[in-house]
């Protein structure tokens, strides 16, 4: 069984939704509520602009987000782009996915494009550390990673890509204790720079 580290699950995510990596250094903020994003009918702001409208309100990840954090900021995200009409399906009650159809990405379906619009405040963005195309050194922390989850018990064999691994063998930890390890090697990983 495949099983994708934090860097291809924000892959996917990327795929699913567009997401684009933008590099940034501020602590995580919570997600701003899908009522409070402007509707369609909303009419541009004319004069000078608000101090609220030049504020980035984009949840941002860190070394030190959670999984957990990060997947309720995805939610919030698919959650606003399918009020706004872009077709997701939910796995289980309250979980959300993007449907499995390539017109539902942005710019493949132009009717789409006004949800995405619309949305942009809520879409998370992903720590520059994890991701090749913002960190030049990127490489080099998956190779540490790898290593730090093999030292500590948690057998896995890297993917050619770089984008995570497979259990090498039935792993013997519990689901927590590989979340705690998963956290903590790419934190050390990824910030020795």
């Amino acid at each position: 069984m495949t099983i994708f580290s934090r860097r291809l699950k924000l892959c996917l995510c990327a795929a699913a939704a567009l997401f684009a990596a933008v590099a940034c250094g501020s602590s995580p903020a919570p997600a701003p509520s899908v009522a409070a994003l402007p509707t369609s009918g909303t009419p541009a702001s004319t004069g000078t602009a608000t101090a609220a409208s030049t504020v980035d309100r984009h949840p941002h990840q860190t070394l030190n987000t959670t999984d957990a954090e990060w997947w309720s900021w995805t939610q919030a995200y698919w959650k606003c782009l399918e009020e706004h009409g872009v077709p997701y399906v939910e796995k289980e009650p309250g979980i959300l996915a993007p449907k499995g159809n390539d017109e539902t990405i942005r710019g493949r379906n132009p009717a789409y494009d006004g949800a995405f619009d619309q949305c942009e405040p809520v879409k998370p963005l992903p720590a520059p550390e994890l991701s090749p195309d913002t960190n030049p050194h990127y490489m080099d922390g998956y190779r540490k990673e790898i290593a730090c989850l093999n030292s500590h018990g948690l057998k896995v064999t890297p993917l050619p890509d770089g984008g995570g691994w497979n259990y090498d063998g039935h792993p013997t930890m519990s689901q927590d204790e590989q979340t705690k390890l998963q956290f903590d090697c790419r934190k050390e990983a990824y910030s020795a720079g």
